[in-house]
């Protein structure tokens, strides 16, 4: 008998291995690869290197003909004619030797023409962390944009004569309009409202690596206080500094990603949800949030995805079953470009445990991919199953608060929940498109190791449809500069009013 059992051993140890394996990989999702190994950082030694017109040229080649192989239609929304002019008018540029930062400037306007939001060049940030760490000084405000003109939003500085809602008007003499047109150029987005969310949250890093801002500025304003027009000194703030002051001033520190509060003399629940992040605790807090929603007896739903830049399209999913009881997706279907670069990196990027396994042929759609001549398009479609019962499903009124900030998998739950009526949604149009490329492949330049992203999916939405714009609001409400100034959130404070006004008809 003892031989039979050491004969049995090493096969069940391999089959445990692999049920190991396979349950690891679909917890964590098999597409679920880290970006980070796709790029080689640059060390400060390498910070001031020159390289030669040759070694330049070779890289813009080398970019253009990897977006071309990767992304399902690079042209969709700039014609090729007028990229390849842009192109040639990089190329011709390329006579001397250039620094990476330097060849960004070249070729970050270029991938910005393609207008395409998951396609871009990512601004160098070695050079921007190694100045930080060593104490520099930054652009301490932050801004919010509005009728062409720059508000104070948050101040860092020691400065309190600068108050939330002071109109900037220039930075080191150099008129704030003037500066964003010219950093709006560097950034990649289907629409200016998303680019312009971009700039305000990227707006340090920019000025620093665009124009060298850094340490003590000069700003002219105007003053919220009193209306006067005052030039200021002002002395930087360190990333430390800002990211405290943040941390101190955020509404949920524990939980940054998705948050819930109440109104519970009105019956009103509030989900802040700000990125399609960490899918383990994402289910933990909508079963915590949906278990406190039911004892307070709430009946009209507030889920806020105005500041949700995407993520991982799964959680949109899981939180779709919680809202109904019908079959629902955010995706409707995908078309994949099968490329060498794609086949490599689903294997490359799976985590240890799982690299060796024959994903391309267990996966269904690596499957289709694999089988896939280069170049050919691959369609994926999805199946919508009814979800399981749930005993915390909310059978009450829910209201979806989207704007320009709304990117990626976050418009895809945008959609669901306005393609299958799941709620009134309130704001402004989303800043990503609703059937829109994305899923982004990264890879490095090989000469000056410019970290690059390209989508290699296009998504549909859940209806099919293909309009170019991005989801709609059924009431299109905007932040007013009077209540910006204020402090006041005039879409949020619309939503309340709203539900205030339904219940009073249904009284009456």
């Amino acid at each position: 008998m003892k031989k039979p059992m050491k004969f049995l051993i090493p096969p069940l140890l391999v089959i445990g291995i692999i049920i190991f394996s396979l349950a690891l990989a679909f917890l964590e999702g098999y597409e679920k690869v880290d970006f980070r190994a796709s790029h080689k950082e640059v060390q400060p030694a390498e910070f001031d290197k020159k390289f030669q017109p040759t070694e330049l040229k070779a890289d813009l080649d080398f970019l253009i003909q990897t977006l071309e192989a990767v992304h399902p239609n690079l042209y969709a929304y700039t014609p090729k004619l007028v990229v390849n002019q842009e192109r040639r008018r990089v190329e011709v540029g390329l006579t001397s030797p250039l620094s990476r930062i330097e060849f960004y400037f070249r070729i970050a306007p270029l991938v910005a023409e393609l207008n395409e939001g998951h396609t871009k060049i990512y601004p160098p940030y070695e050079e921007y962390f190694h100045f930080i760490r060593n104490g520099g000084l930054l652009f301490p405000f932050d801004l919010d944009f509005k009728d062409g003109k720059a508000y104070l939003r948050m101040n860092y500085s020691s400065d309190s004569l600068i108050t939330e809602g002071s109109e900037l008007l220039s930075i080191n003499k150099i008129r704030i309009s003037t500066i964003v047109d010219s950093l709006l150029q560097y950034i990649s987005s289907e629409r200016v409202s998303h680019k312009f969310e971009t700039l305000k949250e990227s707006l340090a890093h920019m000025l620093w690596l665009i124009y060298r801002f850094e340490n003590q500025f000069e700003v002219e304003f105007i003053s919220k206080s009193d209306g006067q027009s005052y030039i200021r000194t002002i002395q930087g703030a360190t990333y430390s500094q800002i990211q405290t002051q943040k941390s101190t001033e955020s509404k949920d520190t524990k939980q940054p990603y998705y948050s819930y509060h109440s109104l519970p003399e009105e019956k009103m629940g509030v989900i802040e949800f700000q990125l399609f992040k960490d899918i383990h605790r994402f289910k933990k807090f909508l079963e915590e949030t949906f278990t406190q929603i039911q004892k307070e007896g709430i009946t009209d739903l507030i889920i806020d995805i105005r500041e949700n830049g995407g993520g991982y399209s799964e959680l949109g999913d899981i939180f779709l079953s919680y809202l109904t009881d019908k079959p629902a997706v955010n995706v409707l279907n995908m078309e994949i470009r099968a490329s060498k670069q794609i086949k490599d990196w689903y294997r490359k990027g799976l985590r240890w445990y799982v690299s060796w396994l024959p994903f391309q042929y267990i996966h269904p759609t690596w499957r289709k991919i694999w089988n896939a001549r280069e170049g050919d398009i691959v369609v994926v479609k999805s199946d919508p199953e009814k979800p399981k019962e749930n005993p915390l499903r909310f059978t009450g009124q829910v209201y979806l608060l989207i704007g320009p900030k709304t990117f990626s998998s976050a418009v895809g739950f945008a959609g669901a929940m306005k393609d299958y009526k799941l709620g009134t949604v309130i704001g402004e149009e989303t800043g990503g498109l609703a059937t829109s490329y994305g899923a982004f492949y990264p890879f490095d330049l090989p000469n000056t190791r410019l970290w690059v992203f390209v989508s290699h999916k296009r998504i549909f939405r859940p209806s099919g449809e293909d309009d170019g714009r991005g989801v709609l609001p059924d009431y299109e409400v905007k932040q007013s500069v009077e209540d910006l100034q204020k402090g006041i959130d005039t879409i949020m404070e619309f939503t309340k009013e709203l539900i205030r006004s339904n219940h009073s008809v249904i009284q009456r």
